[in-house]
């Protein structure tokens, strides 16, 4: 408004002057299409504004103000248009606005996105974000996919939240043959190590493929096994793309079936991001959020008792034991593990009730169990060992002590086993004389996988 002409601030409607900033009459924002209508009044060496809105049709109200204004001896000198295409310009764009997964693409992949092939990557992305719905019980953000000539002519780089955490080659025209030693070595073609199956495999020609299958490997085309990394990737990055606002739109939509479980957290911000916490670890650990309604209940229940939500994790894990242990049965329906041994759940018992314990403290305190767990695992071998049992009040820290170094050991207390599935226990985790270690010996580096983002890989030898 301009401050020169006081009497045009009693008209009740809004009339701007060019030297003016438009104070918030726009209601658009990002995303919204839609057009804005003033007219355009001069008066002398003056020009304004009349703001009529989203409707052209002149309302009452503003026809009355625009005979006000004639008689006051401004002109109307034709109507102005202000168009919403839902798209900022580029100088002006925020610069924390960034896609959150992003695929990159080498110069040799781009047949991938060609509209005469039937652009094959934007399907499988697409069948891809169905899978992790059936998953993770949730969506993942869009993934856009872009070109860069920068990469080597047959690598993909993907980024989460701008950063890149995984990079690998594929062949269009080849095929992936995973296999036993000898078998592979059977094969012509060019040998790698696949980070994500953690094998190793050879790209070979396509005319070697019924040769390969005679031999009994398993053959993945190039789209299909950059599916699979984008997979696993992206359901062990789960946690870390669960926004706020991700958050409280899959509570939104619970509270259409379930506004008794729903509403408590869509009424508070706090208790939200305390129901973020819960899924974020929920899908940490590999547990996918489907039953929405059970976590909802049990979390809002410990938000009422003031329970952490650490702890309420925990909870939910009781409650959703069955889910739990049946992601990890073998074809025999056996869930097979290890249990710790009553001189390391003492151990871990006086971690958990010690407030004063860091996280740097509790690695070292926790190097003996994984050299012990490491080594049970190896004298089991070839028993496909899947978790460890653990009382329930030690289950929490021994998860965080072997997050790192055994990644892909899932950390199960003897309350959350499902009494419908078979438990069967191939040895015991005990302190033993050659897994003492002094202070000064340093962490095991140990197996990472995607969940630790250093997939930086395969190439040709």
């Amino acid at each position: 408004m301009s401050k020169n002409r006081p009497e045009l601030l009693n008209l009740g409607f809004p009339v701007l002057r060019l030297e003016d900033e438009f104070p918030g009459l726009l209601p658009f924002k990002r995303g919204d299409r839609g057009r804005q209508h003033f007219i355009k009044l001069s008066r002398e060496e003056e020009e304004s504004f009349l703001y009529v809105g989203s409707n052209p049709a002149l309302r009452s109200e503003i026809q009355q103000a625009l005979m006000r204004l004639l008689n006051e001896g401004w002109t109307p000198e034709g109507e102005v248009f202000l168009d919403f295409n839902g798209q900022g310009d580029a100088p002006y764009e925020a610069p924390f606005i960034t896609e959150r997964i992003q695929l990159e693409i080498g110069r040799s992949l781009l047949p991938l996105l060609d509209p005469q092939n039937g652009a094959p990557l934007l399907d499988h992305i697409e069948n891809l974000r169905a899978d992790l719905v059936n998953l993770l019980g949730l969506h993942l953000p869009q993934i856009k996919v872009v070109d860069n000539l920068n990469l080597d002519e047959n690598r993909y780089l993907v980024k989460i939240k701008g950063a890149p955490v995984f990079s690998s080659e594929i062949f269009l025209e080849r095929l992936f043959a995973v296999g036993a030693p000898q078998q592979l070595d059977s094969l012509e073609g060019w040998t790698t190590h696949d980070p994500v199956l953690a094998t190793r495999a050879k790209w070979i020609e396509n005319d070697h493929k019924e040769k390969a299958e005679q031999l009994g490997c398993t053959l993945l085309g190039p789209l299909s096994l950059m599916m699979h990394h984008l997979r696993s990737l992206l359901a062990q990055a789960a946690s870390e793309l669960v926004g706020l606002q991700d958050v409280y739109d899959l509570v939104d939509q619970l509270s259409v079936t379930h506004p008794v479980v729903a509403e408590p957290f869509l009424d508070s911000r706090v208790a939200l991001r305390y129901f973020q916490s819960v899924l974020r670890e929920l899908l940490s650990e590999a547990i996918p959020v489907k039953d929405l309604v059970t976590i909802g209940e049990v979390a809002g229940a410990c938000y009422d008792r003031e329970i952490p939500p650490g702890n309420a994790v925990e909870e939910c894990r009781k409650a959703l034991h069955f889910q739990l242990c049946s992601r990890l049965v073998n074809e025999e329906g056996q869930l097979v593990g290890l249990a710790l041994g009553p001189d390391y759940e003492q151990e871990l018992l006086d971690i958990a009730l010690d407030k004063t314990v860091t996280r740097g403290m509790l690695e070292q305190r926790g190097q003996n169990l994984v050299i012990e767990v490491k080594k049970k695992l190896d004298e089991v071998s070839p028993q496909r060992v899947v978790a460890l049992f653990t009382d329930p009040g030690t289950r929490r820290v021994a998860r965080k002590v072997l997050e790192k170094a055994i990644p892909r050991l899932a950390v199960v207390a003897t309350d959350e086993l499902a009494p419908s599935i078979k438990v069967l226990v191939a040895g015991s985790v005990t302190r033993s004389a050659e897994s003492e270690v002094t202070d000064t010996v340093e962490e095991p580096s140990g197996e990472r996988d995607a969940s630790r983002f250093n997939f930086f890989g395969s190439k040709k030898e």
